[in-house]
């Protein structure tokens, strides 16, 4: 006992109060005193009565069954049975008493467990005597004593000292940045301690206004529209600009899609207004797709369900941004879904590469042989510079290509691999590349509550009246071919002996009797003319019923057909319906079927 004592003095009340400490804060909160009430009148007996609470407020009644009954610890609940055998000394000498009432209880009990000091001691203790000592198995090898605690294998230190290293690492790193938080606050004592001395006005020159301040600001060449447009209650983002960000001759490529709500599609060219970063503003916008060779082939219309590219002229902006397309900003100019199109920013560049296909077509004026004088292809010596030993090709497939200039007029010369003929039409096939035209309006609606920008070409045409002109050369036409006519095939005479009789061309022998024979004048006579009257009367009559008994066939037929349309139509409806109820049937049968399984 005297043993027990002096463990428990040099034992810290620290990890008491400790406990005692965050008990007392968890019961605190509402929701645990709460729940922590509730079992001690469960523990208690306590009963509330639901008529007293509601019209008489009574403290709730003890049962009298349980009036016997202490509380020990504010958490358990001891009978007098009990209480007798806890305060009896009839135990043996080992047997250990706690008051849970007595702080020093608390050290008592965790010198029980395995980490308490009591146990360590005793360890000490056990390690003291066995020093000296040392076990042999029966051939008389010795045996490691794996009670020592120092005598530990590699493997099993191992994760301790990766532990350790971590745990060195982490409080080298928060000893980094302590150290560096104490720097940066004893220089800003420094810089206070300097800059409190001077004025404002020169404070500020060197640190700026802190933030938090009111300040004022003078700025000039501002547009007298923005104070009569503005609205005090409306806050004003001031900002500040680069050189760099100011320049618009720059070109941004975007990934665009038209938005599903939108009715009609966009056309490469008509203005758009293009909300992007900090800006709003309207351009002309050149729509292209990149096919698997990295080449951008011009759309006219945006694709109704899938993404495409654009390109238009803007400042500089970050890739990455997303950016939201509009056709007008009041609803009056356009009526619908008014978000025409969204995407993303991809790319700045000051060159564009955007490409179209373009077919040039000529007619042959002079041919030798396989070599043929193109005109009507090109209008100048200069454009058939440029397209020199370019490919041709023929409507009738024949590929040939381009040689040299050979009139100011634009007349080539060009070879074929074969001979053409003067009605073959030639064709060249190039990609020409597109203009993005260099327009850049910002959005003004601060300095104008009716800001309108640039209007379509369709919206021009509707407020002037104006149709739409329509070139000849567009509209389809009926085509007239002309049937050849081939001269009659001449066979040599020489050649004609040595065909076969089979392939000689046979001639027709004309009779002289036979041409000079004509057919007689036939008068009839009176009462012959009469009879071939009447047949004649008789013919037409059948005819005319013959024709009539042809239109009411036709009529029956298509009223019979019309019904049998009908009786069709019904048959085809309750097979239909038929086979819907037999699939329905088989689906129950099968749900029923799988839920009996399961």
């Amino acid at each position: 006992d005297e043993s027990e004592n002096s463990d428990n003095s040099e034992i810290s009340n620290d990890s008491t109060e400790v406990l005692k400490d965050g008990f007392q804060k968890l019961i605190s909160t509402p929701s645990w005193a709460k729940m922590y009430q509730n079992y001690l009148d469960h523990r208690l007996g306590r009963h509330a009565n639901l008529q007293e609470l509601i019209y008489a407020k009574k403290e709730p009644v003890l049962l009298q069954k349980q009036t016997n009954l202490d509380l020990l610890g504010d958490l358990f609940i001891v009978n007098a049975k009990r209480k007798q055998i806890a305060n009896d000394n009839s135990f043996s000498r080992n047997s250990v008493h706690f008051d849970f009432t007595d702080e020093s209880t608390y050290d008592e009990l965790k010198n029980l467990f395995v980490t308490g000091r009591k146990r360590v001691k005793f360890r000490d203790e056990q390690a003291e005597h066995r020093k000296g000592f040392t076990e042999l198995d029966v051939e008389g090898n010795e045996i490691p004593n794996l009670l020592d605690n120092t005598e530990i294998s590699d493997s099993e230190s191992e994760p301790e000292t990766a532990k350790n290293d971590t745990l060195k690492k982490q409080q080298t790193q928060s000893d980094y940045f302590k150290e560096l938080q104490q720097q940066t606050e004893q220089q800003d004592l420094i810089n206070r301690g300097e800059f409190d001395q001077l004025d404002t006005l020169q404070s500020v020159k060197y640190i700026g206004y802190p933030p938090g301040t009111y300040i004022r600001i003078l700025i000039q060449s501002i547009p007298c529209e923005f104070l009569t447009t503005t609205q005090p209650n409306t806050p004003v983002i001031v900002g500040s600009l680069t050189a760099q960000e100011l320049d618009t001759s720059r070109y941004i490529h975007a990934r665009v899609k038209q938005h599903r709500w939108h009715k009609r599609v966009l056309k490469t060219r008509d203005p758009i207004i293009v909300s992007l970063g900090w800006r709003r503003f309207q351009t002309l916008p050149v729509y292209y797709i990149e096919e698997h060779n990295k080449r951008k082939r011009m759309l006219k219309y945006t694709p109704e369900h899938s993404h495409c590219c654009a390109v238009f002229n803007a400042p500089v902006t970050h890739p990455g941004i997303g950016l939201l397309a509009l056709q007008a900003l009041t609803a009056s100019t356009q009526t619908g879904f008014r978000i025409s199109m969204t995407g993303v920013a991809l790319e700045n560049t000051q060159a564009v590469d955007v490409v179209k296909k373009l077919k040039l077509t000529g007619t042959p004026f002079k041919i030798y042989k396989n070599t043929a004088f193109i005109k009507g292809m090109f209008n100048s010596a200069l454009e058939v510079a440029k397209f020199e030993r370019s490919t041709l090709q023929t409507v009738s497939g024949i590929r040939g290509i381009i040689k040299r200039n050979v009139s100011k007029n634009g007349c080539f010369r060009a070879s074929f691999e074969d001979k053409i003929l003067m009605s073959d039409i030639v064709y060249l096939r190039v990609w020409h590349e597109v203009d993005v035209p260099l327009f850049y309006n910002p959005v003004c609606n601060h300095l104008d509550r009716e800001w309108n920008g640039m209007k379509t070409v369709g919206e021009l045409r509707k407020e002037m009246n104006i149709s739409v002109p329509v070139a000849n050369d567009s509209l389809y036409q009926k085509i007239e071919r002309i049937t050849p006519k081939f001269a009659p095939l001449k066979i040599p005479r020489k050649l004609e002996k040595e065909l076969p009789f089979k392939s000689k061309p046979k001639r027709a022998v004309r009779s002289k009797g036979l041409a000079s024979f004509r057919k007689p004048a036939v008068i009839l006579e009176p009462q012959e003319q009469k009879v071939m009257q009447m047949f004649q009367q008789l013919k037409a009559a059948h005819n005319d019923h013959l024709r009539k008994r042809k239109v009411e066939r036709k009529r029956k037929f298509e009223v019979s057909e019309k019904s049998r349309k009908k009786v069709e139509l019904k048959r085809l409806q309750s097979i239909k319906q038929r086979r819907r109820d037999f699939y329905v049937k088989v689906g129950k049968k099968q749900a029923r079927s799988k839920k009996r399984n399961n």
